[in-house]
């Protein structure tokens, strides 16, 4: 496979009319380049100074077989690839001096990159985010009904919304939106894009507030008489809420449990598995 096959551009709008249909063939693996995409599509691709997202696609037969993305701060998403693919797209990249910062995608995919990408610079790879990626089944009302309604946040709530959000990046460890929180930059941070809402109670009662993002759902529940906090829940719960990009999800349902059903409890320290 030659690296010439890997075809880059920085029009969203070309790249996705070349590639919609290769991501749209498998929405669920695709989930978070379509979400992301549709993002850059409606806000723009620019992000810091005069760089721009990079978009590139392989094309094999005429027919796409795998894309990317590098955003402006160099993180790299990627759809599954092969070892040489992922062999292909480093060396690539490495010639036209688009060196990631990091890399997103499923795990082989991720660790293939690394490794292949080790060469060209001498760094070892560190991994810094995992997540899961569940399918929402029946909803399911709590009853009885609990006391207090809705209310969405709007802009006096602001910073609020925002140090809850860092304080739930603190607790799962997500350096790189703590970073763009506290350099003023919360635009860039991928809580920006969605709508929240609180749940509002005139006494001591459980107090959710959530963060949705057009159809795709993220639930912090906890127990508090004045503010509250992020709750602390299992590592699947975490997990739930921290990948923050798949349609219809709950980090807590109305049982209190997660969708494999574990008890949303207190996470084990960083770096336990499950």
């Amino acid at each position: 496979m030659r690296p010439d096959d890997w075809y880059l551009t920085e029009d969203v709008d070309g790249f996705f009319a070349r590639a919609g249909d290769f991501l749209r063939s498998r929405p669920v693996l695709h989930n978070m380049p379509l979400t992301d995409i549709e993002k850059l599509r409606a806000r723009g691709t620019s992000g810091h100074g005069a760089e721009a997202t990079v978009f590139g696609r392989l094309e094999s037969g005429g027919e796409v077989r795998a894309i990317f993305y590098r955003t402006p701060r160099g993180r790299l998403t990627l759809s599954a690839l092969s070892a040489e693919q992922a062999g292909s797209l480093a060396a690539h990249l490495a010639c036209l001096g688009h060196p990631p910062s990091g890399v997103v995608a499923d795990h082989d995919t991720a660790t293939m990159f690394a490794e292949t990408w080790q060469p060209h610079t001498g760094a070892a790879p560190v991994p810094f985010w995992r997540a899961r990626l569940y399918r929402l089944g029946t909803l399911a009302p709590p009853q009885p009904r609990p006391e207090g309604r809705s209310r969405v946040a709007g802009e006096q709530d602001h910073e609020q919304v925002v140090r809850w959000c860092r304080e739930f990046c603190a607790s799962v460890g997500e350096n790189v939106s703590i970073d763009a929180i506290d350099a003023g930059s919360w635009a860039d941070t991928r809580f920006a894009d969605k709508h929240f809402t609180f749940w509002e109670t005139r006494m001591a009662f459980p107090c959710p507030w959530r963060a949705r993002r057009h159809d795709h759902h993220a639930w912090i529940t906890s127990r508090s008489t004045s503010a509250p906090k992020p709750a602390m829940m299992s590592p699947r719960c975490l997990d739930l809420l921290h990948a923050g990009r798949y349609r219809g999800t709950t980090g807590r349902s109305p049982t209190g449990r997660s969708p494999s059903g574990d008890p949303c409890v207190r996470p084990r320290p960083p770096g336990r598995g499950r």
